[in-house]
C-alpha cells in the first residue's frame, strides 16, 4: 500500500488516527527485519464530496467502519476490480454503501452469514443481482479454505462484517 487517505467528519479525528498508524508502523518496522516504506497518509473531509469522489476513484481498496445511516460515497465513483471492506453497518438502521457500489459488486464475502440481512443487505431492493450476491456469497473460512485457485481477480469485491463475537474472543 503506497497511500492511505483517511475520510472522516472531523478533520482532527482523521489527524489522530494518522499519527496512531505512523506510530503502529514505526513500532513494527523495528520488530520486523523487513523493511518497507512506509505509505503516504492524508485525509479528506467526508463533507468535501469533490474530494472524496477523487479518492473513492483512486482506491483499489476502500475501508468503511462507520454506523452511518446513509451512503459515504458514490458508488459510480468505483474502479473495476476495487475491493470493499465494509465493517461499520451492523443493523437494519445503518448503512455505508449506496445501491450503485452494491450493484458493482460480483463477489460478497461476509464473517457470518447474519451479515447479509443487515446495514446495505437490509436496505437494497431485492433485484436479480442482489438475490444473486446474496446466493454466492461465502463465508471467510469458506473463502480461505478454497484459496487454492489463487488467480488475480478483477471483480469488484465486498467483505462485510458485523463483528461475530466468537471473532473477538479468538483476537
Amino acid at each position: 500500500v503506497a497511500k492511505v487517505t483517511i475520510v472522516n467528519r472531523t478533520p482532527l479525528h482523521a489527524e489522530k488516527l494518522i499519527v496512531t498508524l505512523r506510530e503502529n508502523l514505526l513500532k513494527q518496522r523495528v520488530t520486523t527485519t523487513k523493511t518497507k516504506d512506509s505509505p503516504e497518509f492524508s485525509s479528506v473531509p467526508l463533507h468535501d464530496h469533490n474530494a472524496v469522489s477523487k479518492v473513492v476513484f483512486v482506491s483499489k481498496i476502500i475501508c468503511t467502519t462507520t454506523a452511518a445511516t446513509t451512503a459515504l460515497f458514490n458508488g459510480n465513483d468505483i474502479q473495476p476490480g476495487a475491493h470493499i471492506n465494509a465493517v461499520g453497518s451492523f443493523q437494519a438502521s445503518t448503512t455505508e454503501l449506496d445501491m450503485a457500489t452494491m450493484m458493482k459488486i460480483q463477489q460478497v464475502v461476509v464473517d457470518v452469514k447474519r451479515a447479509l440481512t443487515v446495514g446495505e443487505f437490509s436496505q437494497i431492493e431485492c433485484t436479480k443481482h442482489s438475490s444473486s450476491l446474496k446466493e454466492t456469497a461465502r463465508t471467510l473460512g469458506e473463502m480461505l479454505l478454497a484459496s487454492a485457485n489463487k488467480e488475480k481477480s478483477a471483480q469488484t469485491t465486498l467483505f462485510k462484517s458485523v463483528g461475530a463475537a466468537v471473532q473477538d474472543i479468538a483476537t
